[in-house]
């Protein structure tokens, strides 16, 4: 969708672009296994909030740099978990929701 910004010029209304490219969480986040491994490769573990299973990412694939919509993802679908009860065997996704809350405090994420 595109945006425009409105001018008033000589009683009429000009329609002028205005630079509004907002990346989503979708176009930046890793999505085949192929680039969750580059990433593990490229910038580490602090990528993943589980990184032996490369799951949950809170990175920019392109940048490495940690994302704050990353990590209200990551807690928003852990919460979603505990709270339709699934229970995995390997960790819990409590914990999981309780390190993305104190990773967003602590990268001043709101």
């Amino acid at each position: 969708m595109k945006r425009f910004k409105y001018l008033l010029c000589y009683n009429k209304y000009i329609m002028k672009r205005t630079n509004t490219k907002k990346y989503r969480w979708r176009d930046i986040k890793p999505h085949t296994l192929r680039e969750r491994k580059n990433m593990i490769k490229r910038y580490g573990s602090r990528c993943y909030l589980l990184p032996k299973q490369l799951k949950y990412p809170v990175c920019n694939k392109y940048t490495g740099k940690i994302e704050c919509v990353g990590l209200s993802a990551a807690q928003s679908r852990a919460a979603l978990s505990v709270y339709r009860g699934l229970k995995p065997k390997t960790y819990s996704y409590k914990k999981i929701r309780r390190l993305a809350k104190t990773l967003r405090k602590k990268n001043k994420c709101l």
